[in-house]
């Protein structure tokens, strides 16, 4: 068997996220050949809500950073109150990615579990979370966890989010790139801030990394940079959150 480390090993460029939203796309692929494969009983299902049992303490946490001086300065009052509103609709965000249109997908595609080779093709291990899911869906967890496993640089997200809507389109010989946006949406407001504000900010209030500032500074960044950036999808998901 082939060893491929050394693909999973190579950095992660901007260039490198948009083939990667290309190349997720195609997963659309054996669902749409064989529909009856996204119907066996073993494919995970709702895996953008797989973290919803992070969401009380992803409210504990956010009231907790008021009384908190080294933390209050994370979000402000009108960014607090919009993540709030988020985390109470995920039940709202449930039941409208249900209505997409489904596709196979990895369940855990983020650059951990991903790399390109030299011929641009994706490398994906660990399938161990396997699903049906709404469009979309893959490349919202691949986006939201970018930085956070090793990504370099800012990503364009409308860009990529319309190459692989395009892509999409074009694999299923139909328009899907407002599905794909709702789906890439809902992923967004689910696993980022369910598990940045449940784990990610219990973990640092209980002292985790406070021996050294530099990787907290880190963590506590990538905690309200991914919040931010699933905020500014809100309204994309149908979601009032004003902030």
């Amino acid at each position: 068997m082939r060893d491929l480390g050394a693909v999973l090993h190579r950095p992660w460029t901007t260039a490198a996220a948009t083939t990667t939203a290309l190349r997720a796309a195609l997963l659309y692929v054996p669902g749409a050949s064989d529909p009856g494969l996204l119907d066996v009983p073993w494919l995970e299902r709702e895996g953008h809500a797989a973290y919803v049992h992070h969401i009380p303490a992803g409210h504990d946490n956010l009231d907790a950073l008021a009384h908190e001086p080294r933390f209050k300065a994370l979000f402000t009052h009108e960014q607090v109150h919009a993540l709030h509103t988020c985390l109470d609709a995920a039940a709202e965000l449930t039941s409208r990615a249900a209505s997409l249109p489904t596709t196979l997908v990895h369940g855990d595609l983020t650059p951990r579990n991903a790399g390109l080779d030299s011929d641009d093709t994706l490398v994906l291990i660990d399938w161990e979370h396997v699903g049906a899911g709404p469009v979309g869906f893959d490349l919202g967890t691949f986006v939201s966890l970018y930085r956070t496993f090793g990504g370099h640089g800012e990503l364009d997200e409308p860009a990529l989010l319309e190459a692989y809507g395009r892509a999409l389109g074009e694999l299923a010989g139909t328009e899907l790139r407002h599905a794909a946006a709702v789906g890439f949406a809902t992923v967004h407001l689910t696993w980022g801030p369910h598990l940045r504000l449940g784990p990610g900010l219990t973990a640092v209030r209980q002292g985790f990394h406070a021996d050294d500032p530099g990787v907290l500074a880190r963590h506590l960044d990538d905690i309200r940079s991914g919040c931010l950036r699933a905020l500014s999808w809100a309204s994309a998901a149908g979601v009032a959150a004003g902030h």
